[in-house]
This record gives C-alpha cells, structure tokens and sequence, in this order.
C-alpha cells in the first residue's frame, strides 16, 4: 500500500482484513407453521416513474377538491352577499347564511348579488353604506329597502341621504321629527309629509351597540334592511353617493319604511324614471309624519337614471 504525502512515497505492509458475511433470513420457530412465499414483483423504472407522477396528480387533485369544498362551505362574511341576522341579545356581528332561492325561480329572476341584514331588536351603532353601485337588468321590488313593519320599526337617531341617485324614491309610514329635503332634482316630485306631534328620537349610550362594518364598496343587486318583526334602535344610518338603477316592480328603487327618526335629511340627490314630471318618481307620501320640515332648493327636471 502507498501514501503519498507532499510529494513523498510512503510503503505500508498489506495486512490481511478479515471477510466478514452477513446473512438474513427468518427466525426459525419451534413449531412447523408454514410460512408463505413473498411473490417477487418486478417493477420497471418507466413504471415506477409513471406511478409517481400519477401518486403526485393524485395528491395535487385532491388538495384542489379539498380547498373548493371548504371554500363553498364557508359562510359568508359582512358585508359579502348573504344573510344577516342581528338580535337584541347580539353585542357583535354575526357570520351570514347564504341565499336561497326557490327551486322554480328562473336563474335570470335570483338577485344572487343580494346583502339583506335583519336587525330585528337589535341595538346598533351606526350604519354607512358609501360609495357602491346596486341595481340588476333584470326587474326587482326594490334595489335599497330600509323598513320596518306593523309590528316592528326602526328607530333612529338621524337618517342621511347625500347624493344619491336612483329611478325612484318614496317615504312612507314613517316619522321624522325633523324633515329636511333640500338641493334634489328629480323627474317629479309630490311631497305631502302630515304635519303632527312626533317623537324627538336620539339613541343614548352606545354600550352594548354592535358594531355594523361600513359598506363602502362594491356592487350589489340589492341591499335590504330589515325590522319588520321587532322594533330596533340605530343610531344614525347613512347612505351617500349611492348609485341605484333597474325596474322596480315594487314600491320604489329606494324605499324606507316604518322608520322613526330623530331627524331625516335628503339632499344632493337624482331620482327618475324618465316618464316625465307629471308622473312622481320622488315622494314623500301623507302616511309620513312631521314636526318641522325644510323644503327647498329642489327642482322638476325631465330626469331618466339608466
């Protein structure tokens, strides 16, 4: 044996290694139980290659079904399309429901882009809607709807309406204890609150209110607010550049009912069909209620919003 080391040679004497062999095989038991063959299984290396691709397509697979699954599973967060419901035992917001809609409703006929949020005895701090486009080609009751009902209502502090355009308006079975409706332009208007003693509505403390994210972008088919079971209290609910559009079929693109507020203001705002002045688009109905209302600055103008 040789080893060189900085160029110098170096002889070692060549010592015998023992052989060493290694040899396994099955324990051999006291008792003579037969034991089975292994079959031998020859695989080829095209075969082995062709098996790990298809083992990776597998798992690939099945990872993608696993995240759609979980993914249509998921219930929807505010203010994605769903549906809301708030109590009065609710101190936070609730995850949503997804829509449903009959089996025979046509697919063209299901507002599917719908956010309706029931705040039936609900007490809440505030709720914005800024800055979004609502309304569907296909024919709708109503694009915005706040209301209550017969048995319910919504109780506010002040209700705003800053320049918001929409084919129609209309107010009814509703108190505002101050009426303010100013700087509108719309293709017709009929504005006939009744003049009677209401309420001054102000919401106090805000604890325990839950805290409604705004709603400031986006579109939808519709956005629906609903107490039409238990009365609920909010403090100020606010709509501003707000673009509705669509048929309506109901009672107007923009309806609030059996709300009982503090103060109402609606300013800066378009409201028409296109069907000429003569023909309303904008009104107040007598079923509304006031102490004190300011009306001024709106005009009749031949008005159609697309």
């Amino acid at each position: 044996m040789k080893i060189e080391i900085k160029g110098k040679t170096f002889r070692l004497p060549n010592l015998p290694m023992p052989k060493v062999r290694f040899e396994m095989g099955l324990p051999r038991l006291p008792f003579n139980i037969p034991i089975p063959k292994i079959p031998q299984v020859k695989i080829s290396g095209k075969k082995m290659v062709g098996i790990a691709i298809s083992a990776s397509f597998g798992v690939v697979a099945i990872a993608i079904i696993t995240a759609v699954v979980s993914t249509r599973e998921a219930p929807p967060q505010y203010p994605e399309y769903g549906v809301y419901e708030l109590s009065a035992s609710d101190a936070e917001m609730r995850v949503g429901k997804k829509l449903t809609f009959a089996d025979d409703m046509p697919s063209e006929e299901r507002a599917t882009q719908t956010l309706l949020l029931g705040i039936n005895g609900a007490r809440i701090d505030k709720i914005n809607i800024t800055g979004i486009d609502v309304g569907k080609t296909t024919t709708l009751s109503e694009t915005v709807k706040i209301a209550g009902g017969a048995v319910g209502g919504i109780e506010v502090t002040t209700l705003t309406l800053d320049n918001v355009s929409a084919p129609s308006f209309k107010i009814s079975n509703s108190e505002c204890h101050k009426l303010t409706i100013t700087d509108n332009k719309a293709d017709g208007l009929s504005l006939s609150p009744t003049i009677a003693t209401t309420t001054d509505i102000e919401i106090g403390s805000k604890r325990g209110a839950v805290d409604v994210p705004n709603i400031s972008s986006g579109s939808f088919d519709r956005i629906i607010i609903d107490s039409s079971t238990v009365t609920s209290q909010v403090d100020t609910i606010t709509l501003k550049d707000v673009s509705a559009y669509g048929t309506i079929d109901g009672q107007a693109s923009i309806w609030l009912d059996y709300v009982f507020a503090g103060e109402c203001i609606i300013k800066n705002s378009s409201v028409g069909t296109g069907d000429g002045i003569d023909i309303a688009d904008f009104t107040v109905v007598n079923t509304t209620k006031t102490s004190s209302a300011t009306i001024s600055g709106n005009t009749e103008v031949q008005l159609a919003i697309k």
